[in-house]
Parts: structure tokens; C-alpha cells; sequence
């Protein structure tokens, strides 16, 4: 007989509690519409940030909607505040002309089983342009009905003001090679104005780009121009492990941790090979896009329009879990945790399993335990904690002087 896991204290132990203002969360609301991606264009690992007034860099936001018809769509941005919700600024004060734009970049999905439009838009472009640094939201909907918004992803300006240096190590204040990393840093403002550091500069720093690992973060001490981060205790990371990867870049043949591939009159399905927990195991190293995912087709000069559409089955062999739910993360889910990410417990299988209908291409990905009583998620129990693992840190620096009406964003830098 298969044991059983009691998620609670699980959670309590290892908490990775949701963070943020959910509203402004980068989603697809209508099914129909998938793969949205927003991308920096010269670098696939960069966060999507765009350097204000470089016009050597653009953020490209990508999405198909399933069908044979094209929508009228239209976009507009939204200038947020540091923690992602609405700030008090009015549309003139942060975008050029009248802070809409018409998508008119789409085209036709090509020898494909399933049908799509594919749709692109641009910042900046003619016809929006970000005029300030801060945090944003890209709202898309159909011009019929603008109150009904199909899509949103959030996006950054940043004016890359000074330097940021940092390193993440095994070497924690609880301990060395154990189921921690922290994180150190500083940041030098170089000839940058600072009045008070510690209190007109918020730092924020994420791991591997998911919003639920948000943390906000003082500096130890303030040198000169540097801001040094080091032995807070806000910057120990669970490690986690390397994210689990398969590959659906063709339906003639299984690619990586592909088991079977089938045709079944309307499409194809990938049956994917099954999970096992790596709680219990040692650390294997990987090299993983960090939770990414890249669209590709193998025999496809233009896989954003050549790529498929294919039904991917997830089956993790997993004890089943008491009073939780176990979920699939990562950017292939908007690093949701809802009713679509949720794996079912196959009582004949003793197995979880989840069928999601994805792009072909290249994919990162991770189970959680979810509580949902308190909403706090954790990977810890499904992949476990490695000191080893090659995480992603990205950091925020916020400044918001005495009367300002909004926090600039001065630097986002990345680490790996």
C-alpha cells in the first residue's frame, strides 16, 4: 500500500507563502488563448526588462490564440508600484500619446493539426513608449469589448543606474552544504544622488523568476555610494533543485524524457516519461533554462508559427498527499497554482497525473505541495534541497525620495 503524506506540517516547515498583488500577475484569462511569452530580445535569459530610452533592446510579448480567425486586438500599459499594484500616476505621466496600441503583428499558424493566430507585440514601438522607470502591466483585449481583458503580463524599465555585484553561496549564517543558499550583494550608486539610503531604497530579489519567492530586503550597512547586502536573513534561499526538462521538438520521434508519442486524429500526444520524488535522492546537476521554456520545432524555419500544439501528459509517482494538493510550476504555467495546474490522484495507478495542452518546444518544470487553506507553496517534499543547485537571483533596486509620486527603478541585474 502506497503511504500517505500529510501536507500540513510539511508547509509549515518549509513555507514558500505567496507574495504580491495577484490581480496584476502575468496570466491568460480567456482558454482559447496560449503561450504568451514576453521576452527580452537580446538575451532569452534576461528578466523582461527594458533599459529606459536603449534602443538597442525591445521586449517582445508573443501569444497564439487556437482557432482559423484573427481577433482585433488592442494593448495599453500600466505603471505599478514596486510591490505590483497601482500606482497613482495617470497614463500621460508614463506613456507616450494615448497609451493604446493596435496588434498588428499576427499570422497564421503553418501545417499545423492544431490551428492558431499568432500575435506579437512590440515595446517599445511608434505607438507606445514607456516614458519612466517603475514596474508595468500589458493589458491586451478585443477592441469589442475593452473591459475584458484576454491577457496581462507584467514587465520592467529600469534606468540601470550604478553597479550591482552579488554572489550566492553554500556558506550560510545556518550552516554550510545544507538545504540553503544565501545570498550576498552591493550596490554602488556611483555618482547617483542618495539623501538616505535605508530609507528612500527598497530592495527586492526573486528567485528563478517566480514571483512566490519575492523578498524585500534592507542593506546591512551603507559605505560611501555602496549599499551592502550581506548576512540578512531575508537572503536565505531554500536551494531547491535543477528544474526537470523534456523536449517535444518532434512528433516523429520520443525526445528527451518523451515515452511515447501518439496521433489521434486531431493532434498529437506526448506521453511523457514518470516522475519519481527527489527529496530522497542525491543531487544529479543539470544545465536548465531556470523555469524558462522555448518554443521550437524541429523541421520549422519559424517555430512561433511552424510549432504544434501537443497534449503533454505529466505522471508523477509520488506517496499521495493528505489535506494538499500537488501542482506543476514553472513559466509553462505563468507559475500559477489554480484548477489547471493541479495533478489528479489516479487511485488505479497510485500515480498523479495532469494532461496540458502545449507548444512544442524545449520545457522547464518543478511539482509543489500547495496548502489550500493558506495558498503557501513549496517544492522542498517533491525535489528536495541541494546546496549544489544552479539557481537564478535577480535584484530590484527601488528609490523613492521624500514627495516623490513614484519609486524609480535604478537597476536590475541578474545572477547565475
Amino acid at each position: 500500500m502506497k503511504r500517505l503524506i500529510r501536507l500540513l506540517p510539511l508547509i509549515c516547515m518549509l513555507p514558500l507563502t505567496l507574495r504580491g498583488a495577484e490581480e496584476t500577475a502575468s496570466r491568460t484569462f480567456a482558454p482559447t488563448f496560449r503561450t504568451m511569452q514576453l521576452r527580452n530580445t537580446v538575451d532569452f535569459f534576461a528578466p523582461p526588462v527594458w533599459p529606459l530610452g536603449d534602443d538597442r533592446v525591445t521586449l517582445n510579448l508573443t501569444f497564439d490564440e487556437l482557432g482559423d480567425d484573427r481577433r482585433y486586438l488592442r494593448y495599453s500599459i500600466e505603471h505599478l508600484t514596486p510591490d505590483w499594484k497601482p500606482s497613482d500616476l495617470v497614463p500621460s505621466e508614463y506613456a507616450s500619446g494615448f497609451n493604446e496600441g493596435t496588434v498588428e503583428d499576427f499570422a497564421f499558424s503553418q501545417n499545423t493539426y492544431r490551428h492558431y493566430v499568432n500575435y506579437r507585440i512590440v515595446i517599445p514601438s511608434e505607438q507606445l513608449t514607456p516614458l519612466i522607470s517603475g514596474n508595468y502591466l500589458l493589458r491586451v483585449w478585443d477592441e469589442d469589448e475593452p473591459s475584458e481583458t484576454l491577457l496581462q503580463s507584467r514587465f520592467c524599465v529600469s534606468e540601470q543606474v550604478g553597479t550591482i555585484a552579488a554572489e550566492a553561496t553554500h556558506i550560510t549564517d545556518r550552516g554550510s552544504d545544507g538545504p540553503y543558499q544565501q545570498l550576498n550583494f552591493t550596490f554602488n550608486a556611483g555618482d547617483f544622488p542618495l539623501r538616505d539610503p535605508f530609507a528612500d531604497i527598497r530592495v527586492a530579489v526573486v528567485q528563478n523568476s517566480d514571483p512566490a519567492t519575492a523578498v524585500w530586503v534592507k542593506p546591512l550597512r551603507v559605505q560611501g555610494k555602496e549599499l551592502i547586502y550581506e548576512h540578512r536573513p531575508e537572503l536565505l534561499f531554500r536551494a531547491g533543485n535543477e528544474f526537470r526538462r523534456f523536449e517535444t521538438t518532434r512528433t516523429d520521434y520520443t525526445g528527451m524524457h518523451v515515452d511515447a508519442n501518439r496521433f489521434d486524429g486531431d493532434g498529437y500526444t506526448a506521453t511523457l516519461a514518470t516522475d519519481y520524488g527527489r527529496a530522497d535522492r542525491p543531487y544529479v546537476y543539470d544545465s536548465t533554462q531556470q523555469g524558462r521554456y522555448m518554443v521550437d520545432e524541429y523541421y520549422s524555419s519559424d517555430p512561433d508559427l511552424g510549432a504544434d500544439y501537443v497534449m503533454t501528459e505529466f505522471t508523477l509517482d509520488f506517496p499521495r498527499v493528505m489535506n494538499g494538493e500537488v501542482h506543476l510550476r514553472g513559466a509553462l504555467t505563468d507559475y500559477r497554482t489554480d484548477d489547471s495546474t493541479r495533478l489528479r490522484y489516479d487511485e488505479e495507478t497510485h500515480t498523479y497525473r495532469l494532461p496540458l495542452l502545449l507548444k512544442q518546444g524545449s520545457y522547464n518544470y518543478q511539482y509543489v505541495l500547495k496548502d489550500p487553506q493558506t495558498g503557501a507553496v513549496t517544492p522542498a517534499p517533491v525535489e528536495g534541497d541541494f546546496y549544489e543547485t544552479r539557481n537564478e537571483y535577480t535584484i530590484y533596486v527601488y528609490y523613492t525620495p521624500p514627495g516623490a509620486r513614484y519609486a524609480r527603478l535604478l537597476n536590475v541585474t541578474s545572477i547565475r
